[in-house]
């Protein structure tokens, strides 16, 4: 797994600390962004090999950030994992994200569908 680039856009500090220590390992290029903000200001420099993003966020909503990056030219064949802690939006996703994770999440499995997703 060579030159991997993932892009990661989740709130709470401990969940990012936890993401950053599993993806290391898995990125060569890791971007966290603590909002969909940021998020969105780092994408206009380049395209990542995968999206994984919360769902709820305090300036936005990861289904629509999942969303709109499907309808981009340049996004739109990147896979998304989508996170979250609540169980419902599992059954709303209309995004067509690649992967959903329950939070907390089980790191084994985690980085199982991180690396599925990255070949």
């Amino acid at each position: 797994m060579d030159h991997k680039r993932i892009m990661v856009v989740e709130d709470d500090p401990g969940i990012r600390d936890v993401l950053e220590i599993l993806l290391t390992n898995i990125s060569d290029h890791l971007y966290i962004a603590p909002t969909a903000t940021a998020f969105y200001s780092e994408l206009g420099k380049y395209i990542p090999d995968l999206f994984i993003i919360d769902i709820m966020l305090p300036d936005g909503n990861g289904v629509d950030i999942c969303e709109d990056l499907k309808k981009r030219k340049s996004t739109s064949e990147v896979p998304i994992i989508l996170m979250s802690a609540n169980l419902t939006f599992a059954n709303v996703l209309h995004c067509k994200a690649d992967l959903f994770v329950h939070k907390p999440f089980d790191i084994k499995t985690f980085v199982g569908g991180v690396k599925s997703l990255l070949n």
